[in-house]
């Protein structure tokens, strides 16, 4: 299995500048049928600095959109320490 990042959106609320520490905190949002969506938030100096989300698509070895596997969708929730959104997760 392989991926690929088919949306990427973040807004950044306050300039980041060169040098400055950043944390970043990623949680997947929910799981569609062959694709996760990530939500992300950027910390500078303890403060939301940026916000945003991360689809990923997966794809077989030939590059053809495929199900997310229910394994993966059974890692995730073990992860998130409970359910996320699912749309036919692995079917």
């Amino acid at each position: 299995m392989n991926g690929a990042i088919v949306q990427q959106d973040i807004e950044y609320l306050t300039p980041i500048p060169y040098g400055v520490s950043v944390t970043v905190r990623y949680r997947v949002a929910s799981v569609g049928e062959t694709s996760r969506t990530t939500s992300l938030e950027a910390l500078s100096a303890d403060a939301v600095a940026a916000h945003g989300e991360v689809v990923n698509a997966v794809r077989n070895e030939d590059g053809v959109p495929t199900d997310v596997p229910q394994k993966w969708t059974d890692h995730i929730e073990r992860f998130e320490e409970g359910p996320v959104d699912v749309a036919s997760a692995g079917q």
